[in-house]
C-alpha cells in the first residue's frame, strides 16, 4: 500500500476488475475504457510536476486538485516530493426523505414588505419603530442590526451557488417580474456547457427552451432546494415565497454516469470553484448550498473535501452551507469504548446485499486487533499488521482489509474492510466484527457503514449509536452545518444527521431548519413536497444572503461573511424547547432564529 493515499484508493487497486465492479463504493471514479482513476491531489509548489503523469488535471485553490491518472501511474503520483496526499472520489448522495411559514421568514419581508396575492414588487410598506425593535430583539445578535434600514432583505446583489442534480429553469421561480431567468450561469457537468443567462432567456423566449439550453433536472431534487433558498414562485407570491428572492444564481448540475449512479466528491469540489471563481469576476459574495453528503471518513473534519473547504471559507467572501445528512436514524453507526476485555460488534446484514465496505476508526496511540466472523461462525485471521491488505474469504464472500496508518493530516487510523460477494450478493446474517485490545490509551472506537441510499434497509449495526451520523462534508469545521425539525411541533426529525464531530467534538450541527414536508419548486413546473435536510440546508442558504445583503450590499458590515455569518446565525439561535441545553448534537445551538421571527 502506498501511505499516501487514502484506504478506499489502496484497496481499489489491490482488487481485481470482476471484483472492482460488483462494488459501487470502490469502483467509484474509476474508467474502465482507459484503465484511469478519477482522483483528489493535495500538493504544495509546481503543479508541472504532476502533468506529465496526468491524462487531464485541474487545479483549483488552496493547493488542491482533481485529476485524471491511468492506473500504473497513481503510485507515482502519490510518491512525488510536492504531493501531499491523494484520494479517490467518493460517491455522494442526496439528503432527501411545510417549511418556509414554519420558519418565519415572513416576518422578515412581510413586516417591510406587505404581500398578498395581488401585491407585487414595487410596493413596499415600511417598517414601524416598534417592528424594527422587535426584529432586533428576536434575532438577538446586534441591536444596530436593522438600525436605519430602510429596505426590505431579499438578497439582492448576493450570488446564490446550488451545486446539485441542476435545475428546472423554466420554472417560473427562478424568472423575475420582468419575464427574465435570475439564473447567471449554468455549468451542466454532464455535457461539460455553460449557459449564459443570455442564453437561457433566449431559451425561455423560444418554442424549444431545451434546443437551446441541453440541460434538465432529472430528479428534481436541485430545482428543489433552490426554490427553497430564493425561489419567487411568482404564480403566489404569498403562500409560496422563497427566502433570497431577488438573489441571482450560479448552478452547477453535477454528472452522473447513469440514472442509478451517484455525483462524486471530485464533481463537487470543481462545482464549488467553479461558483467562487464566477463570483470573484462579477465581485459579488456568494453562499452555497450542499445538499449531499456520504458516510466515509473519520468525520472530525480533516479530509481533502473538509480542508478544502475550509480554504475556500478563508480565502474568500463566500458562505457555505452543508446539510448534515439523514442518517441519524439509519443504524450505520457504532461506537464505544474498548477498554481490557474484546469487544464484539454485531452487524446485520439483509438478504440481497451487493458489496460495501465497513470503516473502523480509532486514535493511532491505541492498539488493538481486528477478525471478522461470519454468520456460520466462520472467522478470519487476525488483522494486526499495519499498512497491509489481508485478502480472505469466508463462506461465499471475499475479505479484503486494509489495516491502514496514520496521515500526514490526521492523529486518526482507519481499519477499512470490504465485503465483495463471490456471486451475486454477501452471505446475509449476523456479522461480528471483533476487537482485541493491546494497548489501550483512549479505546475510543467508531464504525460507519455506507449511507442508507446504498444498502439495504435491515443492513445495520444490531446497537448502533446515533450520535456523530453527520454526512461529510457536514462535519467540515468551517461550513455552517444544518440539522433538520420538523415544524408541526418543533422536534428534531428522526433522520437528522446528529453531532459531535469525532474526537473534537465540533458543535455540529451549528443550526436547525425545516426538513419535514417543505413545499417548493418542481421539475416539471410548479411546486411539490419534499422532506430531508437537503431542505433545511437551504432555509440558511437563503437567510445568510439576507444577512450579507444587509452587511456587504447596503454597507452596514463589509465583512459580514465566512464565519462571521455563522458567529451572527449562532448568536441569534434559539432552543427548540426550553428543556434543552445550548448547544447539544441534535440540535447545535438551535432553530435559526433569522428566519423565524415571532
Amino acid at each position: 500500500m502506498n501511505e499516501k493515499q487514502d484506504n478506499q484508493l489502496n484497496i481499489a487497486l489491490e482488487t481485481p476488475l470482476e471484483q472492482l465492479e460488483k462494488s459501487r463504493e470502490l469502483s467509484a471514479g474509476y474508467n474502465v475504457e482507459n484503465d484511469s482513476w478519477d482522483l483528489i491531489i493535495k500538493y504544495f509548489g509546481d503543479i508541472g510536476t504532476i502533468e506529465p503523469l496526468v491524462n487531464r488535471i485541474k487545479p483549483l485553490s488552496g493547493g488542491y486538485a482533481t485529476a485524471n491518472a491511468n492506473r500504473i501511474f497513481v503510485d507515482e503520483i502519490a510518491n512525488l516530493p510536492n504531493v501531499i496526499f491523494v484520494e479517490k472520489p467518493k460517491n455522494l448522495e442526496f439528503a432527501v426523505l411545510n417549511g418556509k411559514r414554519q420558519s418565519c421568514i415572513n416576518e422578515v419581508q412581510n413586516d417591510y414588505f406587505q404581500l398578498d396575492n395581488e401585491t407585487e414588487p414595487g410596493n413596499e410598506v415600511q417598517p414601524n419603530n416598534e417592528t424594527q425593535s422587535n426584529i432586533r430583539r428576536q434575532i438577538g445578535i446586534d441591536e444596530e442590526f436593522f438600525f436605519n434600514n430602510k429596505t426590505p432583505l431579499f438578497g439582492r446583489g448576493v450570488l446564490v451557488g446550488i451545486i446539485d442534480s441542476g435545475i428546472d429553469f423554466t420554472n417560473n421561480a427562478f424568472i423575475d417580474e420582468n419575464g427574465n431567468t435570475r439564473i447567471l450561469r449554468l455549468w451542466d457537468q454532464q455535457t461539460n456547457r455553460v449557459y449564459t443567462s443570455e442564453d437561457i432567456n433566449r431559451a425561455l423566449e423560444s418554442n424549444n427552451p431545451y434546443g437551446i439550453v441541453n440541460s434538465r433536472d432529472v430528479s428534481g431534487h436541485g430545482t428543489h432546494v433552490a426554490g427553497i433558498a430564493t425561489g419567487n414562485f411568482a404564480t403566489d407570491k404569498n403562500n409560496n415565497l422563497g427566502i433570497a428572492t431577488r438573489s441571482d444564481l450560479i448552478v452547477v448540475k453535477m454528472s452522473v454516469d447513469n440514472e442509478n449512479s451517484f455525483p462524486k466528491t471530485n464533481q463537487l469540489m470543481e462545482g464549488v470553484d467553479f461558483i467562487i471563481k464566477e463570483a470573484n469576476i462579477l465581485e459579488r459574495p456568494v453562499v452555497i448550498n450542499i445538499s449531499f453528503g456520504n458516510t466515509y471518513g473519520s468525520h472530525d473534519g480533516t479530509s481533502l473535501l473538509s480542508t478544502y473547504l475550509d480554504n475556500v471559507v478563508d480565502s474568500n467572501r463566500a458562505v457555505i452551507v452543508v446539510g448534515t445528512g439523514n442518517e441519524g436514524g439509519s443504524s450505520g453507526h457504532s461506537g464505544g469504548y474498548l477498554e481490557q476485555e474484546p469487544v464484539e460488534v454485531e452487524l446485520q446484514i439483509s438478504n440481497y446485499e451487493r458489496a460495501f465496505g465497513i470503516q473502523i476508526w480509532k486514535n493511532y496511540v491505541d492498539k488493538y486487533e481486528v477478525s471478522l466472523i461470519s454468520p456460520s461462525g466462520e472467522s478470519t485471521s487476525i488483522f494486526s499488521r499495519e499498512g497491509y491488505i489481508y485478502k480472505q474469504h469466508l463462506e461465499n464472500t471475499n475479505i479484503n482489509v486494509l489495516y491502514g496508518t496514520s496521515k500526514p493530516y490526521s492523529i486518526f487510523q482507519e481499519i477499512y474492510i470490504s465485503l465483495i460477494p463471490q456471486n451475486n450478493y454477501i452471505d446475509a446474517g449476523i456479522w461480528k466484527i471483533k476487537l482485541f485490545p493491546n494497548r489501550i490509551v483512549t479505546g475510543r472506537y467508531d464504525m460507519w457503514l455506507p449511507g442508507q441510499e446504498k444498502i439495504n434497509t435491515n443492513t445495520k449495526f444490531l446497537r448502533p449509536d446515533p450520535y456523530t451520523t453527520l454526512t461529510i462534508p457536514s462535519a467540515t469545521n468551517k461550513v455552517i452545518s444544518v440539522g433538520g425539525y420538523n415544524g408541526r411541533d418543533d422536534s428534531i426529525a428522526t433522520f437528522s444527521g446528529r453531532g459531535y464531530t469525532r474526537e473534537y467534538n465540533m458543535v455540529k450541527p451549528d443550526i436547525v431548519a425545516p426538513a419535514v414536508n417543505i413545499v417548493s419548486a418542481s421539475n416539471n413546473g410548479g411546486i411539490t413536497v419534499k422532506s430531508g435536510t437537503s431542505m433545511a440546508a437551504p432555509f440558511v442558504t437563503g437567510a445568510a444572503a439576507l444577512l450579507m445583503e444587509w452587511g456587504i450590499v447596503n454597507g452596514n458590515d463589509r465583512f459580514l461573511y465566512g464565519e462571521k455569518v455563522k458567529a451572527y446565525l449562532i448568536r441569534g439561535a434559539r432552543p427548540l424547547s426550553s428543556r434543552e441545553e445550548q448547544p447539544n448534537p441534535l440540535a447545535g445551538y438551535g432553530e435559526d432564529v433569522i428566519i423565524r421571527l415571532h
